[in-house]
């Protein structure tokens, strides 16, 4: 018997295709795997239909895609220019991005109840505001108005109890049957307990559906996916500050970097681990994963230089004091600002889901949640009998 030797280029190429089929497969199977328990958590917690919930008969149907289930899910945020007495709304300019989440009724599974989520700077100083919904066949979007200090009032906004340094708020929602609606599970929320149990760490993959404010679209709603990993899940309080319309807020939050570029619109974002192929403790790869939620973006943190000029020294402003003159008229003098540019670092700031989580499962919420649910029971005496 003669053995014929193979070269080496032959035997790398061959290892070369082995490797490329395996990885298609892998990919393959992960994207169904992972539409699979998406289709399947969701069908646990029904999008609602007519205020405040939607029957089963009504219920989640599985999307080609899980961006066209996320496409159902994020909603883009406007300012309210709408003069009295006009016939129509009239939208300002784009605030930030908001996602939809849906809670089940205590004892109940063929419903829930919708709120709305988002960064709370996004909504800051508004009284009023609009929300961006795709139209269900796709002619123009469909925006609805949110009274802030209505739901305030009845007890359909909330934020993060004795912390105000927390970005997230929540509101409730109506159902409107002619737009795209489609809230995203709670169970899909992760927990602390979540980040261990599912091995969520530094380097996982995560995407970012959201607002690119100079192209919402003209249709409908046209979010944009941002890729990105995780860069540091802090185990400690940080210290920063951030502004809430006018005001200043100082605090110290544990949050989550993420290594992403995040621009104008972005706020408010919904930030899903990628449910994909990942490497786990031990050097295991598994597929299949949830495309677990685990934090809302706020914003990035600037990178500070100071700017200068063409022989390379720095830009100073002179900048006259705000005092008012004293007794003789005579006002202070000049004082030198230095200029400095604020860069995008790269560098996105999530506050982590678990805090939108402490929100949701709040007994203030639970208590809403129930008297809505009996609302519904009270309107629809049939489903009693059912």
């Amino acid at each position: 018997m003669v053995y014929v030797r193979r070269p080496a280029n032959f035997v790398i190429a061959t290892i070369k295709k082995v490797v490329v089929l395996t990885f298609f497969f892998t990919f393959l199977s992960s994207t169904y795997l992972s539409y699979f328990c998406l289709a399947q958590e969701a069908a646990k917690s029904q999008p609602p239909g007519t205020p405040p919930g939607q029957r089963s008969d009504e219920a989640f149907a599985t999307p080609p895609s899980l961006s066209s289930f996320l496409n159902q899910t994020v909603i883009f945020i406007y300012e309210d220019k709408t003069p009295q007495n006009a016939n129509s709304l009239v939208p300002g300019r784009v605030l930030g991005t908001a996602f939809l989440v849906g809670i089940p009724p205590p004892g109940r599974k063929d419903v829930t109840i919708p709120f709305v989520v988002t960064a709370k700077h996004v909504i800051a100083d508004q009284t009023i505001i609009l929300g961006r919904y795709t139209h269900k066949y796709g002619t123009e979007p469909v925006f609805v108005p949110y009274n802030l200090e209505e739901l305030r009032k009845n007890g359909d906004l909330w934020e993060y109890v004795n912390d105000e340094g927390v970005d997230i708020v929540v509101f409730r929602t109506l159902v409107y049957d002619n737009v795209k609606f489609q809230p995203f599970p709670i169970d899909l929320i992760s927990s602390k307990d979540t980040f261990t149990q599912e091995h969520i760490d530094v380097s996982d993959r995560v995407m970012i559906p959201c607002l690119m404010d100079k192209f919402p679209g003209i249709a409908q709603n046209y979010p944009i996916f941002r890729d990105a990993s995780i860069a540091l899940i802090t185990e400690e309080p940080i210290s920063f500050q951030w502004k809430l319309g006018s005001k200043l807020i100082d605090t110290k939050q544990r949050i989550i970097f993420i290594n992403s570029v995040l621009n104008e619109g972005f706020s408010g974002a919904p930030v899903f681990l990628w449910p994909g192929l990942r490497s786990m403790p031990g050097g295991i790869a598994t597929i299949g994963g949830k495309p677990w939620l685990i934090g809302i973006v706020h914003g990035f943190f600037p990178q500070l230089r100071p700017v200068i000029d063409a022989d390379r020294e720095a830009v100073i402003l002179f900048k006259r004091s705000e005092e008012p003159p004293d007794l003789l008229g005579q006002t202070k003098a000049l004082r030198k600002v230095p200029v400095f540019s604020q860069e995008n670092s790269a560098t996105g700031v999530l506050f982590p889901s678990w805090l939108l989580l402490d929100i949701l499962q709040s007994g203030s919420v639970n208590k809403r949640v129930q008297q809505l649910s009996d609302e519904e029971n009270k309107r629809r005496p049939q489903d009693k009998k059912n």
